[in-house]
């Protein structure tokens, strides 16, 4: 008998686990591109990012997320719960995978995209794959991977392209754009609650910003990268991101002098790199008091991450020409200066460049590398997490790692829709990650070990609880090894010490690298 209450016991509290709360959330996901792992101030920036800051307050951050250390492979699993090398070919979303927003329709959820898609959506060839044929009811934004913020190429609204108003700055116009959806669908909608996916470019290069916005940061970088790492560091390890023993990596070798480099130009490139997360921060903000105005913000999950860590990339012709829809002129006839051209001043719509090797290195702090490496310096970046009415003992800091493909498990548990295991003619592809519900809502919560897989261009890593075995390519097998329990910065390789530890992780990634290869076409 005793036995038999038990059961039901059990029986009756995995149905309240698994009950959603009344009323459902509104879902808010907000993600950066290309965003250094310190650059907002909650994690130990100079940037001024108080919204951010605030969201981190009332909410937790996590100091161990992860992405796929690319801007579309990146999308392609936080929008579907399933790796990219599975849930995408030729970097458009396969067939046999849902996204976030198709698995919440049928749970009665509206859903909104504001801002860059990157999944290869085509006007005329493959309107399936525009936001609007996967699931989301409204769209504004762009296609393609990066653009002027004052001229975007492939600028849409749903399905047709459109040109930009006088005045336009891209990373105003998405929030602009969110609003004007939320408003839409109080009126049309009062009663569904909503998903809003919110990708911003900022900071992602060109370096564009308004010049209000440059002018905060002048001088504020004439210090240099190589101090504005060790600022940045000590400031993350003063908040509680990094344990007091952690260390700073060394500057990358390609790093250059400060002493022996144009420092007013080098310098104006990072000031308008703050300017432009500076502005996004701003914009958030803007959401968020409109949320809080329209009294759905203490009952709105948001989910602030970004795609992957900081841009190296120096922008070549080709790059630029690209990203310009084929034109070095602005839209009235004045040239744009493509690339990094020392002496050309950053910011304007005339210019197209980016920080570089060094400021990347410094936007990283404390890790090593960048953007499309699977060091921890391009795949390790910010997670903020808030829902008031649920979350307990706020300000944490979220020590469990997690992964972007833990989105869509996430989303699953809080509004207790279903994943189908079907689209149209195509069974769907299981999901690879696990909800953070728990460690997002409740203190210290400790989760098993995990296993993390990551590969680009060859670039590859796993991740296996506290041990993480880690190469510039894979296919050479030129493994370092790390313990990031001990060294979350990646500064003490034990390749040598623990040779037995990085053989078997060595197997189990290449096993993991033949299920996949097959599929993967990128």
């Amino acid at each position: 008998m005793r036995f038999s209450l038990f059961l039901i016991g059990l029986c009756c509290l995995s149905l309240l686990r698994a009950a959603p709360e009344s009323p459902q959330p509104n879902i808010v996901i907000i993600l950066a591109d290309d965003l250094g792992y310190t650059d907002l101030g909650a994690y130990g920036g100079e940037i001024n990012t108080p919204n951010l800051d605030r969201l981190a307050a009332e909410g937790v951050k996590f100091n161990q997320f992860y992405n796929n250390t690319k801007c579309w492979s990146s999308r392609a699993s936080l929008l579907t719960g399933v790796d990219f090398h599975r849930s995408t070919r030729y970097r458009m979303l396969s067939p046999d995978v849902v996204t976030i927003a198709e698995v919440l329709k049928p749970a009665g959820y509206k859903s909104y995209l504001s801002g860059k898609w990157h999944l290869r959506g085509d006007y005329e060839k493959n309107r399936d794959n525009l936001p609007t044929g996967r699931g989301f009811d409204e769209f504004f934004g762009t296609l393609h991977g990066a653009g002027s913020y004052y001229d975007p190429y492939t600028l849409t609204r749903n399905e047709s392209p459109i040109e930009p108003d006088e005045d336009f700055y891209y990373t105003d116009a998405i929030t602009d754009e969110a609003i004007q959806f939320l408003n839409q669908h109080r009126v049309e909608s009062p009663q569904t609650p909503f998903f809003l996916y919110l990708a911003y470019t900022a900071p992602h290069w060109p370096l564009h910003a308004r010049p209000e916005d440059i002018a905060k940061y002048k001088g504020k970088y004439d210090g240099g990268w190589e101090a504005l790492r060790q600022k940045r560091f000590e400031h993350a390890v003063e908040q509680g991101i990094f344990p007091p023993e952690a260390k700073l990596t060394e500057l990358h070798r390609k790093t250059e002098d400060w002493e022996q480099v144009n420092q007013a130009w080098n310098a104006s490139r990072m000031e308008v790199h703050a300017a432009m997360v500076d502005c996004m921060d701003r914009n958030i903000g803007r959401l968020l008091a409109d949320l809080k105005k329209n009294g759905q913000y203490d009952n709105t999950l948001i989910l602030f991450m970004s795609d992957n860590g900081p841009s190296a990339e120096s922008i070549g012709k080709g790059n630029a020409e690209t990203c310009l829809g084929g034109s070095f002129e602005t839209r009235d006839g004045r040239a744009i200066a493509w690339g990094n051209q020392e002496g050309v001043t950053p910011g304007s719509d005339t210019t197209f460049g980016s920080i570089g090797l060094s400021w990347a290195n410094a936007a990283a702090s404390p890790f090593k590398m960048w953007k499309g490496y699977t060091f921890e310096g391009g795949i390790n970046t910010p997670m903020i997490a808030s829902w008031p009415v649920r979350l307990k003992e706020p300000g944490r800091v979220v020590t469990q790692p997690g992964h972007l493909i833990d989105v869509m498990p996430t989303l699953l548990e809080v509004t207790a829709a279903s994943y189908p295991e079907s689209r149209g003619k195509n069974n769907t592809l299981p999901l690879e990650g696990q909800s953070l519900l728990d460690n997002i809502i409740t203190p210290a919560t400790e989760g098993e070990d995990r296993t993390f897989y990551f590969e680009f261009t060859k670039r590859g890593a796993i991740l296996d609880g506290k041990w993480k075995l880690v190469c510039f390519r894979a296919d050479k097998q030129n493994w370092e090894l790390y313990d990031l329990e001990q060294d979350p910065t990646e500064t003490n390789n034990l390749i040598e010490t623990h040779p037995d530890i990085a053989q078997s992780l060595a197997a189990k990634y290449n096993a993991w690298w033949d299920s996949v290869k097959d599929d993967y076409k990128m």
